[in-house]
């Protein structure tokens, strides 16, 4: 799936910034105690330099919306996380903004986003 995103973004060298995690080291950074990293299952990926960040999220959102393999989608400001969650609803999460929780904690069906 990480692999079908990179391709709607142009083939563009993408950086990771995280992907699995262990439980110690998801606490040290901070993430959601039911992180995705931890499971393996959640990538965190960096705008390509060569993209402006608003178009990098708008492709994650159309990517997301397409595939339903995505069960979770945050944005940052340096990117977004993705991930491939069992799910019946989509999480969405905007760290870009104030108003938004965490991660697990903001399912909402796909529709509504």
């Amino acid at each position: 799936m990480f692999e079908d995103f990179r391709a709607l973004v142009g083939h563009h060298p993408l950086v990771i910034g995280s992907c699995y995690r262990t439980p110690s080291w998801n606490r040290k950074q901070g993430g959601a105690q039911k992180s995705q990293h931890v499971r393996g299952t959640a990538i965190d990926v960096h705008c390509p330099k060569v993209m402006l960040i608003d178009e990098f999220r708008t492709l994650a959102k159309q990517f997301a919306t397409d595939d339903d393999r995505v069960g979770g989608l945050g944005w940052y400001t340096w990117g977004v996380h993705l991930d491939v969650r069992p799910h019946t609803t989509f999480a969405f999460w905007n760290q870009v903004t104030r108003q938004t929780r965490l991660h697990d904690n903001n399912e909402t069906p796909r529709t509504q986003w």
